[in-house]
């Protein structure tokens, strides 16, 4: 962790824009989720995954960008 204030302010700093990022993306994301809940239910799972396998390549990738 940080060792010092400059460095926990650069941690906060990405972490702030790491929850902005987020929410910008928050309607987006809960979109495809419902879109891929949608095709489940009519038996497309394999369509379904690759939303849902989107989603979380999508958060970690902010995660890892962080």
């Amino acid at each position: 962790m940080g060792e010092d204030l400059e460095q926990v302010e650069v941690m906060q700093k990405k972490f702030d824009d790491f929850q902005a990022d987020l929410k910008a993306n928050e309607v987006r994301l809960a979109e495809m989720n419902e879109i891929a809940m949608q095709l489940m239910s009519l038996g497309q799972t394999e369509a379904a995954l690759k939303i849902q396998t989107q989603i979380e390549v999508s958060i970690q990738t902010d995660i890892i960008v962080m």
